[in-house]
């Protein structure tokens, strides 16, 4: 608390109240404070009155993490992060991207990009090839000069039916409440809510945790927004 007290207290020379320590590595810093602290603990401090501050926390997170673990210190690490940064939010925002600018080829592929279309890895690649090599005209309907337009025409209904279907509806709609209901409508019939279901699944038998915590809290942040939106417009 008096970090940045004015005025200043001058320490005594042989002050040991701070301390520089350099360390060869990221590792062995964050070993190296753990176990101040843990000598601290040993000495009658209690882990509430114990704080490690990072301008990049970020950085550090994971290491803290199994560090403190491996001594035994409780940890909890404040790291706010946005919600548009999940890929499943992303790819909610990037499906209304889509239909806000009209289909626009950088917002189709990242929509793709998320992992959560009703496209797969290969399926994605192979789209994605077809629109650069031929270019816009990919989207009209029916158009492939030197490549199969079927398959052309089935990726793309597979990918963007879905938004479509999504995009005359909501021009038909009088309120943000409806639209809000009927995205994630459009969410459930697309599969994407199962697929996060899986994606969930999946990072809890590979034991990450934290990362489907995270996952969970953002789909209960989704699931709030809408509904807020659902009551009150």
């Amino acid at each position: 608390r008096n970090l940045y007290a004015l005025p200043f207290q001058a320490l005594d020379d042989d002050d040991d109240a701070v301390r520089i320590i350099k360390a060869e590595s990221l590792e062995r810093e964050i070993e190296l404070c753990a176990l101040s602290m843990r000598n601290l603990a040993m000495g009658g401090y209690r882990w509430r009155d114990m704080m490690l501050v990072s301008n990049d926390i970020g950085r550090y997170a994971a290491i803290i993490k199994r560090c403190f673990a491996l001594l035994d210190i409780p940890c909890f690490i404040d790291d706010k992060r946005g919600v548009d940064t999940h890929t499943f939010a992303r790819y909610c925002i990037q499906s209304l991207a889509c239909i806000r600018s009209g289909y626009s080829r950088s917002d189709i592929f990242a929509l793709m990009k998320t992992g959560f279309s009703c496209l797969d890895k290969n399926e994605c690649d192979e789209l994605a090839n077809l629109c650069i090599i031929n270019g816009a005209r990919w989207l009209n309907a029916g158009y492939a000069a030197h490549v199969e337009t079927e398959r052309v025409d089935e990726l793309k209904a597979k990918l963007l039916g879905g938004l479509y279907a999504l995009d005359e509806r909501l021009r038909q709609l009088p309120s943000a409440g409806h639209m809000a209901a009927a995205f994630y409508t459009h969410l459930e019939q697309e599969g994407a809510i199962e697929r996060f279901q899986a994606f969930v699944y999946n990072l809890e038998v590979e034991g990450e945790l934290d990362a489907a915590e995270v996952a969970v809290q953002v789909h209960e942040a989704l699931c709030s927004g809408l509904q807020q939106a659902h009551d009150l417009m």
